[in-house]
């Protein structure tokens, strides 16, 4: 069965704010915002890779870098990308983001990035408020597999294996032998719809620190404000 991506074409008009744990007004203003699935934010970007979380580093103390071990590239552009590579700017984010603390030392991810002008990567985070970093669990490995777009697997530069070794044993199947690469089917995404996100998320300049609804992070929300999200929500349904 191979996957397609499908159009979403409901927004969330709506425009979130809170108050940040110290107390001070910060809005962050979403706009347009859509839900998405794992399958459609991996499909918009340029680089997906699987892999673990080595280690961190820091340049000042302040803002925080992590070093991943690439084992498979699900998804690459023009260029190769390397077994080892540096995630920049993983912490910390602004609160569009939904990928804080995502990266976990030790943590196998499919992770979708973008590459810097520094050579190294960022999160490609489209859509806000959603991760780019999501658990690399055989059932999401298996989906990409079947999902156009996601289906060109090749071992990074470094490696010494042959092909990615993405196979049911990995995952704790004992006695399955089957592995993926052999089931990649390249099939005609010519007349699949390109799945597109218009959604925008501004935080203001002047905010350090900026406070929206998302996963991970409490927000003191007020009273008003739950009610007028509660009607959106009711109305869109």
């Amino acid at each position: 069965m191979e996957f397609h991506i499908k159009v979403v074409s409901l927004f969330w008009l709506v425009i979130l704010y809170g108050d940040s744990a110290n107390g001070s007004k910060n809005p962050c203003k979403v706009a347009m915002w859509q839900p998405t699935s794992e399958l459609q934010r991996l499909s918009l970007a340029p680089i997906v890779v699987l892999g673990v979380t080595t280690g961190y580093t820091t340049d000042d103390g302040s803002v925080f870098h992590a070093r991943f071990s690439v084992s498979c590239v699900l998804k690459s552009d023009d260029i190769g990308v390397k077994q080892n590579i540096t995630m920049e700017n993983i912490f910390p984010r602004t609160m569009c983001s939904g990928s804080k603390n995502s990266l976990q030392k030790g943590k196998m991810s499919v992770v979708g990035l973008q590459r810097l002008e520094s050579g190294n990567y960022d999160y490609y985070e489209k859509n806000p408020l959603e991760t780019m970093a999501i658990d690399g669990d055989y059932t999401l490995l298996h989906n990409i597999s079947n999902t156009c777009g996601l289906q060109n697997w090749t071992v990074p530069l470094g490696s010494n294996e042959s092909e990615c070794p993405i196979c049911a044993q990995d995952f704790g199947f004992i006695g399955n032998e089957t592995c993926m690469m052999g089931n990649l089917v390249s099939g005609n995404c010519e007349n699949v719809p390109e799945f597109k996100i218009f959604s925008v998320c501004d935080c203001s300049a002047s905010n350090r620190n900026p406070t929206v609804l998302s996963k991970g992070h409490r927000s003191s929300l007020n009273l008003p404000l739950l009610l007028l999200l509660g009607g959106l929500i009711g109305i869109l349904r």
